[in-house]
């Protein structure tokens, strides 16, 4: 898991926002670590992020759905690599939104970054809270099947 939870950070009035430390040392090329994230606007009111290897997935995945459905496959591709922009971070973990995906994810003086393993996002507090919410609710009937079927897996992994 490259991003995991959710951190509250300030976003100036330049558009900069610190990347939380614990996503950024997760940034990775090969052994090096990486001085930029990929970050596009989602379907709702927040933008989507990742690291190169998650791009170069999404790319692969992409390839892999035209085979059945191209226009899908082109719309998607579309959508996230050409949406994407590649932000570059400072010594201090800061990168510059572009003032379009500030307007697309209606962001202001604070901002969540919430991680979702592969991927992160980038929203206001309000929608993360509704955001989290939402997935709480849909989850009520899964979660103990989720939580049984990790359990299962964390006891294989410590099994000699």
């Amino acid at each position: 898991m490259r991003f995991v939870s959710t951190y509250d950070a300030g976003l100036d009035d330049k558009r900069r926002v610190t990347l939380p430390a614990d996503f950024r040392s997760s940034l990775k090329i090969g052994a090096e670590p990486s001085d930029h994230v990929r970050v596009w606007p989602g379907e709702g009111a927040w933008l989507e992020g990742g690291d190169d290897a998650f791009i170069a997935a999404l790319s692969q995945s992409a390839e892999e759905l035209a085979q059945d459905d191209p226009d899908v496959a082109e719309a998607a591709t579309l959508a996230i690599l050409g949406g994407s922009r590649k932000l570059t971070l400072d010594s201090a973990g800061r990168m510059v939104l572009p003032e379009s995906f500030v307007a697309h994810a209606a962001l202001s003086e604070r901002v969540n970054f919430i991680g979702l393993g592969p991927y992160f996002r980038i929203t206001s507090p309000e929608v993360a809270i509704s955001m989290a919410q939402a997935a709480r609710d849909k989850t009520v009937q899964t979660k103990a099947r989720i939580f049984a079927m990790a359990r299962k897996k964390v006891r294989e992994a410590y099994t000699p």
